[in-house]
């Protein structure tokens, strides 16, 4: 879905502040969620390898922790025990 959402994201250049939609990155067979935020807000979300964009209530508190709830959507962060157990970006 990242590969998706970074399209969507190269998409929405020069629309300013305006929000852009992109996918619920929470990893759930099916899920067809969206979440709307700036361009620049997603870029900043993913400097970090290991946080992602969900719409809210969709984290596995298992493997991931809410960092930060934003209007319309939240940032999760994958546990450190939980990334030994994620395939290498």
């Amino acid at each position: 879905m990242r590969s998706v959402n970074e399209r969507m994201e190269e998409l929405s250049h020069g629309v300013g502040d305006d929000r852009v939609e992109f996918l619920c990155e929470c990893g759930r067979d099916g899920c067809e969620e969206r979440v709307r935020m700036t361009a620049g807000d997603f870029e900043g979300i993913h400097d970090e390898d290991d946080r992602f964009a969900l719409a809210p209530g969709h984290q596995t508190d298992e493997i991931e922790q809410v960092v930060e709830r934003r209007d319309g959507y939240w940032v999760v962060e994958k546990r450190d025990d939980a990334e030994k157990l994620l395939p290498k970006r």
